[in-house]
């Protein structure tokens, strides 16, 4: 038997896909260095490696995320998901990891 799609329950009903994880497009970058652009939207996580604040801008923008500027996350913690639209980019002030929610192919 092929293997299916999606997950499914024993009565063949479909499993839906809440938060899957794409290793391909997850991505750590260091501190002060903006995240690559991506031409669609994605539901994505920010994991901290250290106390951080985090910026969201466009591609090319100056983004400087500072104390008292942007969303703070302390260190070892992973937002909840949230929505990067199309040709947004994230800067920290410390390292962090992309984490882009979606079905791995």
């Amino acid at each position: 038997m092929p293997r299916p799609t999606s997950i499914v329950f024993d009565d063949r009903n479909t499993i839906a896909q809440v938060a899957g994880l794409s290793t391909t497009l997850s991505e750590t970058v260091a501190a002060n260095v903006s995240t690559t652009a991506k031409t669609e939207w994605y539901i994505v996580s920010v994991i901290a490696h250290e106390d951080l604040w985090f910026l969201i801008g466009d591609d090319g923008d100056t983004l400087a995320p500072a104390a008292d500027s942007g969303f703070p996350v302390f260190s070892q913690v992973q937002t909840l998901p949230f929505i990067l639209k199309a040709g947004k980019v994230i800067k920290a002030s410390g390292k962090m990891t992309l984490v882009f929610h979606d079905i791995e192919e």
